[in-house]
């Protein structure tokens, strides 16, 4: 039964926080471990707006692959466009040299473990 709630609350969570532009796997995992508070957290958190661009006509959000705005019907130019790929390719380069800086600094925190581990059993014959 407690599952059942588990995958309930993950969900809605995920639902929420994914109407929002964030990740809606990451956001179940957090809403089905903490139930209650992963719901008031998504509903509290702004809107991604990494996911979202302005229409430069009726200034409302729409989304970033859009050639159309939704609201007034703006045609974004193709120089527009070209902006936001360049955009969106920066930071998936910044997000892979943070990638690798995480994973670095994971692979250090792994061997001072099992350094710190050896050096407490070989104190403790």
């Amino acid at each position: 039964m407690i599952w059942i709630v588990l995958i309930i609350t993950g969900a809605i969570a995920a639902v929420i926080a994914q109407s929002k532009g964030r990740s809606g796997l990451g956001w179940f995992i957090y809403g089905a471990c903490f139930p209650g508070i992963a719901i008031i957290h998504a509903l509290c958190i702004k809107e991604n707006k990494d996911t979202k661009k302005q229409c430069p006509d009726c200034r409302s959000w729409v989304d970033r692959k859009a050639k159309v705005c939704k609201n007034c019907s703006y045609r974004f130019t193709k120089k527009e466009m070209q902006v936001l790929v360049e955009e969106e390719q920066a930071k998936q380069e910044n997000l892979n040299s943070r990638n690798k800086v995480a994973a670095v600094v994971l692979v250090i925190v792994i061997i001072a473990g099992i350094c710190i581990i050896n050096y407490i059993k070989a104190m403790n014959p």
